[in-house]
């Protein structure tokens, strides 16, 4: 539920700029989103079967890269490859589990 003290300072303040989140189905959003300083955006808007179904491909992927001893897609610490315990960590996971 919308507290007085929010629907004041949304309706009343100077507020320049403000991130809130509010799901729709909260009680009193109506009188929020007819207001002209305030946008709306559809933060859940990747949340979809097709956006989790890339990133559990990418992830396995990634996972069969180390398997094999290869620095996996999406890494974001390239200069990690450069460690040597990271370099040994890839070496053992090639011979444990294959090319």
């Amino acid at each position: 539920m919308l507290d007085s003290a929010f629907k004041e300072m949304i309706t009343h303040s100077k507020l320049k700029v403000g991130t809130f989140l509010v799901e729709f189905n909260t009680p009193g959003i109506g009188q929020i989103l007819k207001l002209d300083n305030v946008i709306v955006t559809p933060h859940g808007l990747c949340w979809s079967d097709e956006c989790f179904a890339g990133i559990g491909a990418v992830a396995i992927a990634a996972t069969f890269d180390m398997k094999r001893g290869e620095k996996p897609r999406g890494l974001v610490n390239h200069d990690i490859v450069d460690n040597g315990d990271w370099q040994a960590k890839m070496a053992s996971f090639k011979d444990r589990f294959g090319a």
